[in-house]
């Protein structure tokens, strides 16, 4: 049961990077939230700093 789960595990990983991999591939057009899900999904935080804040 427990290799069960880890084969399920390893084949849902794989579909992962090949899914992250044709998104962010050259040429490729990814919705901007196709990007925010990809980012959560690797636990990436994005934050919005305004400009003049950020040069300071």
């Amino acid at each position: 049961m427990a290799a069960r789960a880890r084969c399920v595990d390893y084949v849902a990983g794989k579909q992962a990077a090949a899914a992250f991999c044709k998104t962010l591939a050259p040429g490729s057009k990814p919705r901007l939230e196709t990007v925010f899900k990809l980012l959560r999904a690797l636990g990436v935080k994005l934050n919005a700093v305004p400009a003049s804040v950020a040069a300071a």
